[in-house]
């Protein structure tokens, strides 16, 4: 399943806020970033099947300048 629709479905309170390029910025309460940042992985790494595996990188912060 695209992390769109796992978003969208409820399964999470995470919201896409921004992409840009490569980068997708969200939002999600405090207590649920450990989740959010595994569901990302998940759903991005297997995003296309490629013969080199995806690399994926998520960082933390209350503010977008906090982290980037």
């Amino acid at each position: 399943m695209y992390l769109d629709k796992r978003l969208t479905a409820g399964q999470s309170p995470a919201c896409l806020l921004l992409q840009v390029h490569d980068e997708l910025i969200l939002e999600c309460p405090k207590f649920e970033a450990e989740a959010t940042v595994s569901l990302v992985k998940a759903e991005m790494k297997q995003a296309v099947k490629l013969r080199i595996p995806l690399r994926v990188s998520v960082e933390t912060g209350k503010r977008w300048g906090d982290f980037h």
